[in-house]
């Protein structure tokens, strides 16, 4: 189940781009990431010159270097999923 109590607490900005009818599908998948490139870059613009209200700085060794310094840690690995959900109102 989706938790959209998470969301509330942010600005969201959604972009929906519905295929003409007749577009292959990578050419809509093309579209729609270059549609995602331009939101991006426009929302850096207006946010280029503003001062950030907090900054969280994490920083990592190299691998070798950090297995070391924590041996007991288990080894894991990181599996994304991505879907695509669409919520309306």
């Amino acid at each position: 189940m989706l938790n959209i109590h998470h969301f509330l607490k942010t600005n969201n900005l959604v972009v929906i781009a519905e295929p003409v009818e007749g577009i292959k599908q990578h050419e809509h998948e093309k579209a729609v990431r270059y549609i995602g490139f331009k939101a991006a870059r426009y929302i850096a613009e207006l946010a280029r010159e503003l001062e950030p209200e907090e900054v969280d700085v994490y920083e990592t060794k190299p691998l070798l270097e950090q297995i070391a310094e924590y041996p007991d840690l288990p080894k894991s690995r990181i599996c994304v999923h991505v879907t695509n959900t669409r919520i309306t109102t």
